[in-house]
């Protein structure tokens, strides 16, 4: 008998895990609460990097490195530009590039030491140099996470397999032993409920405690005017005390850039947008014509919570597969969540 699968968000692991289940035979039903695509997820983005070494992220490393090959494979297929082989960038002390070093060379990762005053990215951007070098990493990718997304979106559409439920609101806490949930009052059965819907199941039980946190996250996307935009790479972190950091699409045009520190409990006012975009504006040398503050709502565990919990996991009331955190660290490794996911619904196997 053919599996039959629902799946509950349709961002970039659940259109990812759709097509991995199809591919295994199983018939699917991916459900979004707003288009498919929906340009309003967190997929919907200008760039997004993918890296091999994540020195803060224990958890997160083995599934990058799992889906390194796919990355690979997809930029290099097709007329479109999906993204490019790049390096990345940090700007670091000299006890952090200790520590770098160390890690890329048990990971056996190439890498460069440079002074940031000898570096183009100086002139293209604003980096302390008292005390600092650039560690320069060569394990990195960015993606057109728009183009990627819309493209996997085309792909369900033309797979027979799968079935596509936009504009459906599936009432989470109606979800049963992982196979039952209602839509509109109507009970739904599949073979396994898969949940990559960006709110976590937990909030809408009204459980306390271990539920992600919400977040916001005030970004800008930077449209560039400059000949020298080519020059771009990704940095993962300025040297700055809000810890800057910034991403350039893969063809150059637009430049997202955010702090770590530039993240909220509650979404920030209009003052506390203008201080924040002023402040990332100024770690800018680089010209522009067009500057879009935005606000992105996702969900996060606390980091000592997130190195030792599983990004996906067979949830203890209701029974389904689910991701609770769904943040933006989540494009770059989908390619092997949804590969694991898969492969356990309906095989068993949980690699």
């Amino acid at each position: 008998m053919r599996p039959n699968i629902a799946i509950i968000g349709a961002g970039i692991t659940g259109v990812m895990t759709a097509l991995a289940c199809a591919r295994k035979g199983a018939s699917v039903e991916l459900y979004d609460a707003a288009a498919i695509p929906n340009v309003a997820n967190l997929s919907w983005a200008h760039g997004r990097l993918w890296k091999h070494a994540h020195e803060n992220n224990a958890a997160l490393q083995p599934l990058a490195v799992h889906s390194h090959a796919f990355w690979r494979q997809f930029i290099g297929t097709g007329k479109e530009t999906f993204g490019c082989q790049t390096q990345s960038i940090r700007v670091v002390d000299d006890a952090d590039c200790r520590r770098l070093t160390q890690l890329y060379d048990a990971l056996a990762i190439g890498y460069d030491i440079q002074d940031p005053v000898l570096s183009v990215q100086s002139s293209l951007l604003r980096l302390p140099t008292t005390n600092r070098q650039l560690f320069i990493g060569h394990d990195a990718i960015l993606l057109d996470a728009q183009k990627v997304y819309a493209h996997l979106c085309q792909a369900l559409a033309n797979t027979e397999r799968i079935v596509l439920k936009p504009h459906t609101h599936v009432e989470l806490d109606t979800i049963r032993e992982g196979r039952h949930f209602s839509v509109n009052g109507e009970r739904k059965n599949y073979t396994a409920v898969i949940c990559t819907a960006s709110r976590p199941i937990l909030r809408h039980l009204g459980w306390p405690g271990a539920a992600p946190a919400p977040q916001y996250q005030v970004h800008l996307d930077v449209h560039l005017n400059d000949a020298r935009a080519g020059l771009l790479k990704p940095v993962l972190t300025m040297g700055d005390e809000h810890r800057s950091w910034c991403v350039p699409s893969p063809e150059r045009r637009v430049l997202k850039v955010s702090a770590s520190r530039f993240s909220y409990s509650m979404p920030p006012d209009s003052n506390g947008l203008q201080t924040c975009k002023r402040y990332l504006l100024d770690r800018l040398r680089i010209k522009y014509d067009q500057v879009d503050v935005v606000v992105s709502p996702y969900f996060k565990l606390p980091t000592e919570e997130r190195q030792d919990t599983a990004y996906w996991s067979r949830h203890d009331i209701t029974g389904c597969i689910t991701v609770e955190a769904c943040d933006a660290s989540i494009f770059k490794i989908a390619p092997a969540l949804s590969e694991q996911i898969s492969q356990y619904v309906i095989h068993g196997v949980n690699e």
